[in-house]
């Protein structure tokens, strides 16, 4: 019986994660600004910033992230290419290549939101 009970449980954890997994594809043709608390840019923390992202066509697959201080100034301007736009309904927005995303911004509740980008090492 034990055994029975055991095999149970595998499939329905394997289940439940595969119900949970949300499968999205990139997005073309955009452009997203959103109002973030806080964004932590390779380590350095930046408060009430802007970020204006905008996705090319398919084709070319280039992903434009331009962020903005409370004041109006830019504090960080990069063009990442070979790299896409995926938007979750959750409200996440992550930048990147498959499996290695270096810009991600996390919907928060009630509203804010708040990012990280590691160009190098990728966000985990």
């Amino acid at each position: 019986m034990s055994m029975k009970k055991m095999l149970l449980f595998l499939v329905s954890i394997f289940f439940s994660v595969s119900v949970c997994a949300e499968e999205v594809s990139p997005t073309f043709n955009v452009e997203i600004e959103r109002k973030v608390s806080y964004i932590d840019i390779e380590g350095e923390m930046y408060y009430d910033c802007v970020v204006a992202i905008r996705a090319s066509s398919a084709t070319v697959s280039v992903v434009s992230v331009q962020i903005k201080d409370k004041n109006g100034k830019r504090i960080y301007v990069r063009k990442f290419k070979g790299s896409y736009l995926y938007i979750f309904s959750s409200g996440q927005i992550q930048i990147g290549k498959p499996r290695f995303d270096k810009v991600v911004i996390y919907s928060r509740p009630y509203g804010s939101y708040v990012g990280k980008i590691r160009e190098k090492e990728g966000v985990y």
